[in-house]
Protein backbone atom coordinates (compact mmCIF):
# COMPACT_ATOMS: atom_id res chain seq x y z
CA UNK A 1 0.00 0.00 0.00
CA UNK A 2 1.40 3.62 -1.03
CA UNK A 3 0.33 6.30 1.09
CA UNK A 4 0.25 10.28 0.33
CA UNK A 5 -0.54 13.42 2.50
CA UNK A 6 -2.20 15.95 0.10
CA UNK A 7 -2.90 18.77 2.14
CA UNK A 8 -4.80 20.65 -0.99
CA UNK A 9 -7.08 17.90 -1.12
CA UNK A 10 -9.98 19.66 0.43
CA UNK A 11 -13.10 17.54 -0.53
CA UNK A 12 -15.09 15.14 -2.18
CA UNK A 13 -14.87 16.86 -5.35
CA UNK A 14 -11.28 16.73 -5.17
CA UNK A 15 -10.89 13.30 -4.78
CA UNK A 16 -13.35 12.52 -7.29
CA UNK A 17 -10.69 14.10 -9.46
CA UNK A 18 -7.91 12.50 -8.03
CA UNK A 19 -9.37 9.17 -8.14
CA UNK A 20 -10.35 9.57 -11.95
CA UNK A 21 -6.64 10.48 -12.53
CA UNK A 22 -5.19 7.50 -10.73
CA UNK A 23 -8.02 4.95 -12.51
CA UNK A 24 -7.22 6.37 -16.06
CA UNK A 25 -3.41 4.93 -14.85
CA UNK A 26 -4.19 1.59 -13.11
CA UNK A 27 -8.13 0.96 -13.20
CA UNK A 28 -7.76 -2.27 -10.82
CA UNK A 29 -6.92 0.32 -8.16
CA UNK A 30 -7.95 0.65 -4.77
CA UNK A 31 -8.15 3.49 -3.10
CA UNK A 32 -9.08 5.21 -0.12
CA UNK A 33 -9.44 8.88 1.06
CA UNK A 34 -8.71 10.19 4.35
CA UNK A 35 -10.09 13.92 4.01
CA UNK A 36 -10.09 14.82 7.15
CA UNK A 37 -6.26 14.05 7.51
CA UNK A 38 -5.78 14.65 3.65
CA UNK A 39 -4.31 11.36 3.04
CA UNK A 40 -4.88 9.30 0.13
CA UNK A 41 -3.90 5.51 0.57
CA UNK A 42 -3.49 3.18 -2.95
CA UNK A 43 -2.88 -0.43 -3.98
CA UNK A 44 -2.19 -1.24 -7.24
CA UNK A 45 -0.10 -2.02 -9.98
CA UNK A 46 1.98 0.97 -10.31
CA UNK A 47 4.66 2.74 -8.72
CA UNK A 48 5.03 5.26 -5.90
CA UNK A 49 6.16 7.32 -8.56
CA UNK A 50 3.84 6.61 -11.13
CA UNK A 51 0.41 6.96 -8.27
CA UNK A 52 2.45 10.81 -7.45
CA UNK A 53 2.36 11.72 -11.42
CA UNK A 54 -1.32 10.68 -11.63
CA UNK A 55 -1.95 12.90 -8.33
CA UNK A 56 -0.08 15.87 -9.61
CA UNK A 57 -1.57 15.57 -12.81
CA UNK A 58 -5.15 15.78 -11.62
CA UNK A 59 -3.61 19.15 -10.29
CA UNK A 60 -2.35 18.55 -6.91
CA UNK A 61 0.60 18.06 -4.20
CA UNK A 62 1.26 14.67 -3.01
CA UNK A 63 4.01 13.78 -0.35
CA UNK A 64 4.97 10.26 0.10
CA UNK A 65 4.28 9.35 3.28
CA UNK A 66 4.32 6.34 5.87
CA UNK A 67 0.78 4.15 5.42
CA UNK A 68 1.10 3.84 8.79
CA UNK A 69 0.97 7.10 9.34
CA UNK A 70 -2.00 7.59 7.40
CA UNK A 71 -4.12 4.80 8.89
CA UNK A 72 -3.43 6.32 12.31
CA UNK A 73 -6.51 8.71 11.99
CA UNK A 74 -8.74 6.07 11.14
CA UNK A 75 -9.07 5.54 15.19
CA UNK A 76 -12.32 7.75 15.27
CA UNK A 77 -15.88 6.76 14.24
CA UNK A 78 -15.78 10.98 13.63
CA UNK A 79 -12.99 10.53 10.30
CA UNK A 80 -14.67 11.30 7.16
CA UNK A 81 -13.43 8.34 5.39
CA UNK A 82 -14.36 7.38 1.61
CA UNK A 83 -13.27 4.06 0.25
CA UNK A 84 -13.65 4.05 -3.72
CA UNK A 85 -13.17 0.81 -5.62
CA UNK A 86 -11.57 2.45 -8.97
CA UNK A 87 -12.57 -1.40 -10.84
CA UNK A 88 -16.09 -0.68 -10.18
CA UNK A 89 -17.28 2.27 -12.93
CA UNK A 90 -19.35 4.64 -11.87
CA UNK A 91 -18.66 4.80 -8.49
CA UNK A 92 -19.46 8.26 -6.77
CA UNK A 93 -17.45 9.24 -3.93
CA UNK A 94 -19.57 11.59 -1.34
CA UNK A 95 -16.68 11.82 1.14
CA UNK A 96 -18.18 9.90 3.96
CA UNK A 97 -18.67 6.69 4.98
CA UNK A 98 -21.01 6.11 2.75
CA UNK A 99 -20.97 2.55 0.32
CA UNK A 100 -20.25 3.17 -3.02
CA UNK A 101 -23.28 3.76 -5.23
Amino acid sequence: MTAFRVTDMTCGGCAGRIKRSIVAMDDKAYIEFELKEQTVLISGTASDAEFAEAIQDAGYTPELIEPTSALAGNAGPDTARCKCRAAHPGVSCSGGDDPPS
